[in-house]
């Protein structure tokens, strides 16, 4: 396996910028985890069958919901009705894409060695985070932050 070269900004240093795996507290193979390989093989588990939920829902592969009948063509309140319901899952199948995506990310951090840690500080994510979110990225302070942000971002219209 070829190894793994991280950045992590430490922040009880003031922004040190550290490049050891094991220094970022990402832990090696060695015994620096902060889970053993039961609880990896729990998570892997849980991901894998959330991953096989999605491919096999038929959501993605299922296309009818995105045609317009010919006879929705002719009515404008019944054109408006099926193009929302296209909108409608025209975003449900990006969400789906996008977990599917972060199910395959946690997976490949399984192999490496890192998952379980914030992709951002380094730090061990909370494992009742990891129970209801096995593909999360990061942990519940940066996830807040992010949450902040692209909310200031993209503010809610009332």
């Amino acid at each position: 396996m070829p190894s793994l070269k991280f950045y992590c900004i430490e922040p009880k240093t003031h922004g040190t910028i550290t490049t050891v795996a094991k220094d970022c507290g990402f832990g090696s193979r060695q015994g620096g985890r902060h889970m053993d390989e039961k609880k990896l093989k729990h998570f892997k588990t849980k991901l894998l069958n959330a991953r096989n939920q999605i491919v096999n829902s038929g959501i993605l592969s299922n296309f009818e919901d995105l045609k317009v009948k010919s006879d929705d063509l002719a009515d404008e309140a019944d054109l408006a009705s099926s193009t929302i319901n296209q909108q409608i899952s025209f975003a449900i199948r990006e969400k789906e894409m996008s977990k599917l995506r972060r199910i395959d990310a946690a997976l490949g951090r399984i192999e490496e060695g890192v998952y379980g840690h914030c992709l951002e500080s380094g730090e061990p994510i909370e494992h009742r985070r990891l129970e209801t979110q096995p593909w999360a990225e990061f942990c519940l302070e940066v996830a807040e932050e992010k949450e902040r942000e692209e909310s200031q971002r993209f503010p809610r219209r009332a």
